[in-house]
């Protein structure tokens, strides 16, 4: 092999990635909207090549191997979702790609548009909080039955990230919240994750600017103190901690507010941002 020079990427992957070892690895989760820890997670099962099909005569086969993951709404009345997914550390800048392949059978099919199977991708805080989240093309009622079909998706993790959270997500009456019991069900296999890159983690500048690389900037949902690029610490606390409303707020009104936080020690930086942002 030629050596490069190049950094070798961190290396990042499912374990049980086609479910032959049925649900294990594997956190099922449910909800309305948001992950409900609360909430039943029980619309999913493990099948195997040559298992029955739901309302057929037909029987089930594996896109790889001799197992796969069914999931199909939770049948509240309303929007629901089924979320299988495993949480794996990464850094800011990350590059992460996802892929699998998904099936639905013609007699158990996804009927209406507001229900269909893809990869969610979601980047976590140290707090466990959704900083940004990702869907890969959907399985659909417009998609064909009984073929398999890739799904992918590739998303950078932004400042403030420290793990990855990813995997099969079904979801069940989009928008609707009342009397919806649309029928369907996805099935996945074949799951695969890997970082393919680093990169620069995306932001906006709401105050200074990246010619300066100083200021404060609004990454996926939270805000950051940057300095040189880079989220920086003062008084040994990182500002990745500080609130996100502390820090919108002293962004709309320039270095003389941020003064008043206590941040004194990059006051000067922060007005160079300002007189060049």
């Amino acid at each position: 092999a030629v050596d490069t020079g190049a950094a070798a990427l961190p290396s990042l992957a499912f374990a049980n990635a086609s479910f032959e070892g049925e649900t294990t690895d594997w956190t099922l989760q449910s909800g309305v909207t948001d992950i409900d820890p609360g909430a039943d997670a029980t619309s999913a099962q493990a099948v195997q090549t040559g298992d029955a099909l739901y309302e057929s005569s037909d029987v089930f086969t594996a896109f790889e191997g001799d197992g796969a993951l069914k999931m199909w709404g939770r049948f509240w009345g309303m929007q629901s979702f089924m979320y299988a997914n495993q949480t794996l550390a990464i850094e800011p800048g990350a590059v992460v790609s996802v892929g699998a392949h998904a099936w639905h059978h013609r007699d158990d099919a996804i009927a209406n548009p507001g229900t269909y199977g893809a990869i969610k991708v979601q980047f976590l805080d140290g707090n466990g909080r959704v900083l940004t989240e990702h869907l890969s093309n959907t399985l659909t009622h417009e998609t064909p039955t009984d073929t398999w079909v890739p799904l992918a998706v590739t998303a950078t993790a932004p400042y403030g990230t420290v793990a990855v959270r990813a995997g099969p997500f079904h979801l069940h009456c989009e928008g609707v919240w009342s009397e919806c019991y649309d029928p369907g069900a996805t099935y996945f296999d074949a799951m695969t994750i890997a970082q393919t890159a680093t990169a620069s983690p995306d932001g906006e500048y709401v105050f200074g600017s990246a010619e300066t690389a100083t200021g404060i900037i609004r990454s996926g949902r939270q805000f950051f103190m940057m300095r040189s690029g880079e989220p920086f610490a003062v008084n040994g606390l990182s500002m990745g901690r500080v609130t996100d409303e502390l820090l919108a707020s002293a962004a709309s009104r320039g270095a003389n507010a941020i003064r008043t936080y206590a941040l004194g020690s990059v006051a000067d930086d922060l007005a160079k941002a300002e007189a060049h942002g």
